[in-house]
């Protein structure tokens, strides 16, 4: 039987020093000086566990969701989940191709619980060689650049016709704080959307939309990220 807090259950190693919050008993370890907010059985924390450590060097905190998460541009629903039932609804799938965005675009996607009903892959290609690898031709590399619509395109095919899903996502831009220049600047980005028709149906096209957002690099992003998936859910309207 631990010797600690017989209400938390820890053990002599830790200690109780406050349980003036509703929700939380907040500790200190002994041996480590660090001090822990733990929610109390049958309640829940205002935010993701808070971590805060003193040490020679300084005290370090651990943010909590709401500066960490990648939802301060999701509406409520947020696009993931509403475009999650259009596809699930339909028996669609999708899958993505990201260069500035690192893979952020599959990642919201599998936010919402059964996404591999429709989901299929992501690739990230944020190099050139690997937009060679994953279908993009070196012409369009060499004559456009990798933030250009003739790449964005290629990635979109290349990505929904390797995965077999009906839509193929991609994202190439510049997600900053540098690499801009005074025809691209920081922000730009070019979406593109290629969908699969049935075969001799005239129904398979790609759209590619060029758009410029501002932030800093994470807004950027995450901006980037959603206007794909509200593309996409466009598509389907």
């Amino acid at each position: 039987m631990p010797s600690g807090d017989p209400q938390s259950g820890f053990p002599d190693t830790m200690s109780t020093t406050s349980r003036s919050a509703s929700w939380a008993y907040d500790i200190t370890s002994k041996n480590s000086g660090s001090s822990y907010s733990i929610p109390r059985l049958g309640t829940r924390p205002p935010s993701l566990f808070r971590r805060t450590t003193a040490t020679a060097a300084g005290t370090y905190f651990r943010p909590g969701a709401e500066t960490r998460g990648m939802r301060n541009h999701a509406r409520d629903p947020p696009v993931e989940e509403t475009l999650g039932d259009a596809l699930r609804e339909r028996g669609d799938t999708i899958a993505t191709t990201e260069s500035c965005t690192g893979g952020l675009v599959g990642s919201l996607l599998t936010d919402i619980p059964g996404s591999s009903d429709y989901f299929d892959r992501t690739y990230c290609t944020y190099t050139y060689d690997a937009k060679l690898d994953t279908g993009v031709t070196r012409e369009a590399l060499d004559e456009h650049g990798a933030v250009s619509e003739p790449v964005a395109r290629q990635m979109a095919q290349a990505v929904r016709d390797s995965a077999g899903t009906t839509w193929g996502v991609s994202t190439t831009g510049i997600a900053g704080p540098s690499g801009g220049t005074p025809e691209k600047p920081v922000g730009t980005v070019y979406i593109g959307v290629a969908h699969a028709g049935d075969w001799g149906s005239d129904e398979t096209y790609t759209t590619v939309a060029r758009h410029e957002f501002d932030g800093d690099r994470r807004d950027i992003k995450e901006k980037i990220a959603r206007r794909a998936l509200r593309t996409v859910e466009n598509e389907l309207e």
